[in-house]
């Protein structure tokens, strides 16, 4: 579930690109209210919620999915997908020390606001670290 929020708020950001907005027509500037980054946070994490607004995807709210920290996610850095396809695992013509990297994403409090977006990304051997780096904890909804 989370997953498919999250490329929603990626596609949302992708075709409003030429607009100059985030997702759901949010301006750069009204970004601080829904988002941790280096012009609101005081250089620090903060606890998930306790931005001013929040983001709704098909009825649910959802905090901290841009900013704050940047995710890890299990996702490996990969040529550009083509017709959409999601690979499962490295491909391409990455070297091995590449395949062993994970991707993370999203931005943290000191990233510009320009940067917070699901589709900003980077990848970095998993037993890296970093003052804005961390991860989601996700479970299932019944």
């Amino acid at each position: 579930m989370c997953k498919s929020s999250v490329s929603i708020l990626s596609m949302t950001k992708i075709q409003s690109l030429e607009s100059g907005k985030y997702p759901h027509d949010v301006s750069e500037e009204e970004l601080t209210d829904y988002a941790w980054c280096w012009k609101n946070s005081e250089k620090e994490t903060h606890a998930v919620g306790t931005t001013a607004k929040s983001f709704v995807v098909n009825g649910i709210i959802f905090h901290d999915l841009i900013g704050n920290v940047w995710k890890w996610t299990n996702d490996w850095p990969s040529d550009p997908l083509e017709g959409g396809v999601d690979p499962q695992g490295p491909q391409g013509r990455r070297t091995d020390a590449l395949r062993q990297n994970r991707l993370f994403r999203g931005g943290g409090w000191g990233s510009e606001p320009r940067g917070l977006r699901a589709a900003h990304h980077y990848g970095y051997s998993p037993g890296a670290g970093a003052y804005d780096l961390g991860f989601r904890s996700v479970r299932t909804l019944r």
